[in-house]
């Protein structure tokens, strides 16, 4: 529990930093509500945070939990939609987007900040994002091993 506690931390600060420079500094516009879109934020960054602590019950020590990030992020940005767009993908690949966390999310950033939608809209990808999270939970609360190092 208080290593997942310290990873929210660092990813509430983490979000904060980079909406403050995106915003503040680039001069990002965002249409829809900041708020909202830093509750998106911070709700993709908590479900990222329970799959690593889930991923990381599997891995004998910190180099293999650490080898694993870019085994999850690297396909995760290929095929969500966030480094080409996914209709250019192979038709047969297409659907495997959909169970990428990282759509979601990218739905949710792309309408809150490009389209200015309200809640009501990206409902859905909120909702997909939380079960997510929560899947991600039970996940790592049933594999985690109790490890006396002596």
């Amino acid at each position: 529990m208080g290593y997942t506690l310290s990873l929210l931390v660092v990813s509430f600060m983490m979000v904060v930093v980079v909406l403050a420079v995106g915003i503040g500094l680039f001069g990002a516009v965002v249409r829809g509500d900041p708020l909202l879109l830093f509750g998106a934020a911070l709700l993709y960054a908590l479900s990222q945070v329970l799959l690593a602590v889930f991923l990381s019950n599997f891995a004998r020590n910190e180099f293999q939990a650490v080898q694993l990030a870019p085994l999850i992020a690297l396909p995760s940005m290929a095929l969500s939609g966030m480094l080409v767009p996914i209709f250019s993908l192979p038709a047969w690949i297409q659907p495997i987007s959909k169970v990428i966390p990282m759509y979601y999310a990218n739905q949710l950033f792309e309408g809150i900040m490009l389209k200015g939608y309200g809640v009501g809209t990206i409902a859905f990808d909120f909702l997909v994002v939380v079960a997510i999270a929560l899947l991600f939970l039970v996940l790592a609360m049933t594999t985690v091993k109790d490890r006396i190092d002596a």
